[in-house]
């Protein structure tokens, strides 16, 4: 429940509000990152030696890197154990170089990945929002090693210059298993193209993070909310998560429940 804010947001500083090099536990819950222009380095950095941490219902708006990778959170994972979550986290207006939000170190540069089960990074219900990179993504993810999952996450109108990578990027082609549908379930932008890519990969895989729909279906008898889309094929089950998945800040979304009995045929306006 802290409050983070410079007393200039036009004034350059050179430290991070936090910058944690070593702990087993670090929890961030409830708390607001403010505008802040930085030298080179993150409102919030974890170091390699910080094995498990928690960010949860907290905001970062307004942070800017100037000359440095990720502008909110800079996260290296530890090389053997590390897990690190983000639930209900909220990324507006940041920007940077590589990693315009968010730049992760994902722990190794070998070719093997024997132990990428350990290091683990999950964003679940993150959204990222009006994110300017120089370089590219709103998240940059370096080297390889670790799972990495992107839950109902939202992506809206996150800018790169002309052809590079605007929402996530993987600089390592051995990251190729993250780039499964499973791995980017309930997620969506309306960023421009190309969305999402792994290294030189010429492999078009803006489809894991598809466009919002206008209208999204719910069918209480048929539907799933771990494999359907929304489609009226092939809807989500309930309405909470078809909210959870709706594009942020929307005024023009339907939300359509085709059957069950506590909404009847009815059609839902937000």
């Amino acid at each position: 429940n802290c409050k983070f804010s410079a007393e200039s947001s036009s004034t350059t500083y050179y430290s991070s509000y936090i910058h944690v090099t070593r702990a087993k536990q670090v929890t961030i819950r409830n708390s607001q990152f403010d505008a802040v222009l930085l030298g080179s380095g993150a409102s919030l950095v974890l170091g390699n030696f910080v094995n498990v941490s928690t960010i949860e219902n907290t905001n970062f708006t307004g942070i800017v890197n100037a000359n440095g990778n990720g502008s909110a959170l800079n996260i290296e994972i530890h090389p053997e154990f590390g897990k690190h979550t983000l639930d209900h986290v909220v990324f507006q207006s940041c920007s940077a170089n590589f990693g315009g939000a968010v730049y992760v170190d994902l722990g190794e540069r070998r070719g093997t990945q024997s132990n990428a089960e350990f290091r683990t990074i999950q964003f679940t219900q993150c959204d990222f929002l009006n994110t300017v990179t120089t370089g590219r993504a709103a998240i940059f993810f370096k080297d390889a090693g670790s799972v990495v999952d992107i839950t109902k996450c939202h992506f809206v109108r996150n800018t790169a210059p002309q052809s590079q990578t605007t929402d996530m990027y993987f600089e390592y082609e051995l990251n190729k298993d993250s780039m499964r549908k499973e791995r980017f379930r309930g997620s969506h932008s309306n960023s421009d193209t190309p969305k999402l890519q792994l290294y030189y990969d010429q492999t078009n895989y803006d489809n894991l993070l598809p466009n919002y729909p206008s209208d999204i279906y719910v069918a209480q008898s048929v539907g799933s909310d771990s494999t359907g889309d929304g489609s009226r094929t092939n809807p989500y089950r309930t309405v909470q998560y078809s909210l959870e998945i709706a594009e942020p800040q929307s005024t023009s979304l339907n939300i359509i429940i085709l059957d069950g009995q506590q909404w009847g045929n009815a059609l839902w306006l937000r």
